[in-house]
């Protein structure tokens, strides 16, 4: 009886015949190839190449030149220099630089940016970033290790992590920016962050946490990621990328803290049901900076002379109260495009840049002050004139209910100590 087998992977036919020692000869044929093929891939293994940029005798003097020629698994040493261009890194490899090699670039883009997973970006100098919509560094991929680098003047972001998730940044020094996260809640709670400064002090980075009290640091940057009950008070941050930042946080108060001359003093992003107030806003490009946020409670905070936007409210961002505010010299005061509340007990917030009146001088304008974008229909239906004359009138129209409560309250007095005596 005959019977056949096809070798798909050896391309050959094996015929098996009931005579043993045709049999024999046709597997041994098959079997040979195999253990053929199998030495042959195993030999034709591509080992990491080490590839060298910037030396006397490299072979590349562009950094991006040498990753287009790289191949996965290589590693790219830069040596000392000045290097003017952008650079993309869309290959797993491995980028260092030896004695601070310095990565330069002002044109409409990221100075480096990492879109493949697993690379290392070590000992780089990355700088004159001067376009406020890109980055020193922008990272949209995952377990990368990002260390020992310098970001200086760069009026974007400094490091911006993108719906990007398990990163490790350790070691990096900031200068007049700092770190920004953009993303889902895997995306701000999956980082590693140790030990990277702005301006020679620490950011902190919570991550996790709850019913941390969060207090009189010398902080270059306090980032919060998935932190719940939390006090964050008297901190004083300036010249950072975001002074404070809450991501996926909730249930917390930030309170009198004193930031300015930042990119964006407080940023919040999926976060809720917080408190801030009697907080400091100074001279930041925006005060505060709200997306895809709720619930949250912005009174008695002043926002002064920041040069975007003092308060800017957009993307899904719904419910938020904000009243009794201070806002004053703003290039812009305010952004809401989705009709947030901004007022509470008929009082609002105070607009240097209200042209409306006060007619019967109890310290709330005549109009509502319309907030930008003019298409939208947010306003503050209480405009305040003068925080002394609302908190004057609300004073005396207090003091009638007071007097008659007294009065009632010794009448009450009178007729049962009258009862008494009868007794």
């Amino acid at each position: 009886m005959f019977f056949e087998f096809i070798g798909k992977k050896v391309g050959c036919n094996i015929t098996f015949m009931d005579y043993k020692g045709i049999m024999n000869v046709e597997m041994n044929k098959g079997v040979y190839i195999c253990i053929i093929l199998l030495f042959l891939l195993s030999i034709s293994t591509v080992y990491a190449a080490e590839i060298h940029v910037g030396s006397q005798n490299a072979s590349y003097t562009s950094i991006q030149n040498a990753i287009t020629t790289a191949q996965s698994g290589d590693t790219i040493f830069v040596h000392h220099g000045f290097y003017n261009e952008a650079v993309e890194v869309y290959k797993t490899v491995k980028l260092i630089g030896i004695n601070h090699p310095v990565l330069s670039y002002s044109g409409p883009d990221d100075i480096v940016s990492i879109t493949a997973d697993n690379c290392l970006f070590d000992g780089f100098i990355l700088q004159n970033g001067t376009n406020t919509s890109f980055s020193g560094l922008n990272i949209e991929s995952d377990y990368n290790v990002i260390r020992n680098n310098t970001f200086r003047n760069i009026t974007g972001n400094g490091l911006y992590l993108f719906y990007a998730k398990n990163n490790t940044l350790s070691d990096n020094r900031f200068f007049s920016n700092g770190i920004s996260i953009i993303g889902s809640q895997n995306d701000w709670t999956t980082h590693t962050i140790i030990n990277n400064t702005v301006n020679a002090l620490p950011i902190y980075f919570f991550q996790n946490q709850q019913n941390l009290s969060i207090r009189n640091l010398s902080a270059g940057q306090i980032i919060c990621a998935n932190c719940s009950f939390c006090i964050i008070a008297n901190n004083s941050i300036s010249e950072s990328g975001e002074g404070i930042t809450l991501g996926y946080s909730d249930h917390s108060q930030i309170n009198q803290n004193t930031l300015s001359n930042n990119r964006i003093g407080l940023r919040i992003q999926y976060s809720s049901n917080n408190t801030i107030s009697t907080n400091t806003f100074s001279e930041n490009r925006y005060g505060i900076y709200i997306t895809h946020s709720f619930d949250n409670e912005l009174v008695k905070n002043s926002i002064l002379n920041n040069s975007a936007y003092g308060c800017w409210i957009c993307c899904n961002s719904k419910r938020n109260q904000l009243y009794r505010n201070f806002f004053s010299m703003n290039a812009n005061s305010a952004y809401d495009i989705f009709d947030n509340t901004w007022f509470k007990d008929g009082v609002g917030n105070y607009w240097s840049d209200y042209r409306g009146t006060d007619t019967d001088q109890d310290g709330i304008g005549d109009t509502a002050y319309e907030i930008l974008p003019v298409y939208a229909d947010s306003t503050d239906p209480y405009p305040v004139v003068s925080f002394d004359r609302v908190d004057s009138s609300s004073q005396k129209n207090e003091s009638p209910t007071s007097g008659i409560l007294l009065l009632l309250f010794f009448l009450f007095i009178v007729v049962y100590w009258k009862k008494k005596n009868k007794k």
